[in-house]
């Protein structure tokens, strides 16, 4: 539940919130877009208080959106990343098992090599006439 969550929360947690990732750009862009907005509102008309709530309200969407778009960012590469191990994987076993039946096409044929030269010497006569 909730209060559950909130008290896995630890006072150090916000010492090393910058830390985590996707936070600074998350932190970033809800200052620039809640200061722009607030500064925008203020210059408009709209009275000091009025246009921070604003400002506040827009830094704090923007911050959650830019946040949640980054780690899903984060996991669209993981999951590229995923793939191309997988890709890597299987190439590397098919690269083994081509080296494999190479080497066990170059032992049948220096074995059948060495079959024929022992026939062909068992052919001829242990003597010669010269």
């Amino acid at each position: 539940s909730l209060t559950e969550v909130v008290q896995t929360i630890k006072p150090a947690d916000f010492l090393t919130v910058h830390q985590t990732p996707c936070a600074r750009q998350g932190f970033l862009t809800g200052i620039g877009g809640g200061a722009a907005v607030g500064a925008l509102r203020w210059v408009m008309g709209m009275p000091i208080p009025r246009a921070a709530n604003w400002g506040v309200g827009v830094g704090a969407l923007s911050a959650l959106v830019q946040y949640e778009y980054c780690q899903y960012l984060r996991r669209q590469e993981r999951e590229k990343m995923k793939r191309v191990v997988e890709v890597y994987d299987r190439k590397q076993a098919e690269s083994r098992a081509q080296e494999e039946e190479m080497r066990r096409r170059e032992r049948r044929r220096i074995a059948e090599a060495e079959a024929a030269e022992r026939e062909r010497r068992a052919g001829r006569g242990w003597w010669r006439f010269w």
